[in-house]
């Protein structure tokens, strides 16, 4: 967790297979469908629309290691610096 700006920054790293392999294993399984990143968007809305924030997220393989990064930004909603 870091803060950059006015903004927190939380980074999550795991040494998996990656993203972009992932989504390509599930891809050739096609008797299951995934709603996992539906329902965390629908929940990000909501936290975005009842809170002074606003929250993002980003999922992409890290560089130059196996695996994937979450990167979840929680920036102040400033209705005068849009």
């Amino acid at each position: 967790m870091r803060n950059e700006g006015n903004d927190i920054v939380i980074e999550i790293l795991d040494n998996g297979i990656g993203y972009r392999n992932s989504l390509a294993t599930k891809a050739n399984a096609h008797h299951h469908t995934s709603h996992g990143l539906d329902i965390i968007s629908e929940r990000i809305t909501f936290f975005n629309a009842k809170n002074p924030y606003n929250l993002s997220y980003e999922i992409k393989d890290r560089q130059n290691h196996p695996g994937t990064v979450v990167r979840l930004r929680l920036e102040p909603n400033d209705p005068y610096n849009k």
